[in-house]
C-alpha cells in the first residue's frame, strides 16, 4: 500500500517514519518542508513542536466522553512512542522536566484528580505536590498565596 501523509511538521514526519518502518510506501506532501528564511525560531511548525499533554488539557474540556477516551488513548500511544524514541536517542527527541502550578487545590476538582492519577500511572517520573516541585537545587521559589497546588 501507498500512504499519503499531509504535513511535514513533527507529527507528519513521525507518522511517515513509523509507517515506513511498518513496511508501507509513504509520500509526504506539505506547503513547506523547511521554514522560510524569515521564519522566527527556524521550525517547520512553531506551534506543534511535539509538545505532549494528557487530555483534557489546555485546549479545553471534552464534552463527548467517547472523544475524551479516544484522545486519552492517542495521547498515551504518542507518549510511549516519544519515550521509545528518546530511549533510542533519536536525534531531536527530548524529554524535559516540567513544573505546573495551580491557583486552586487540585483535590477540589474530581477531573483534575483523575488526570493526575492517570499521569502518575502512565508517565515517567511524575510527581505531585508543592514540596516535590523545585526548579533545581539551590533555587528557592517564591510561592505567594496565589499558588495552591503543583
Amino acid at each position: 500500500k501507498h500512504i499519503l501523509v499531509i504535513g511535514a511538521g513533527v507529527i507528519g514526519l513521525t507518522t511517515a517514519l513509523k509507517l515506513c518502518e511498518a513496511g508501507f510506501k509513504v509520500t509526504v506532501v506539505a506547503t513547506e518542508f523547511a521554514p522560510p528564511k524569515d521564519a522566527v525560531g527556524g521550525y517547520t511548525s512553531v506551534v506543534a513542536g511535539a509538545l505532549w499533554e494528557y487530555p483534557p488539557g489546555v485546549c479545553g474540556r471534552h464534552h463527548d466522553e467517547v472523544s475524551l477516551e479516544r484522545s486519552k488513548f492517542w495521547s498515551l500511544e504518542s507518549y510511549n512512542m516519544y519515550l521509545d524514541q528518546w530511549k533510542e536517542k533519536i536525534p531531536g527527541v527530548s524529554m524535559l522536566k516540567s513544573n505546573f502550578y495551580f491557583r486552586f487545590n487540585l483535590d477540589d476538582d474530581d477531573l483534575e484528580v483523575e488526570k493526575m492519577n492517570a499521569l502518575r500511572e502512565n508517565t515517567l517520573g511524575f510527581k505531585r505536590g508543592l514540596e516535590e516541585h523545585r526548579v533545581c537545587d539551590g533555587i528557592e521559589l517564591d510561592l505567594d498565596d496565589d499558588i495552591k497546588d503543583a
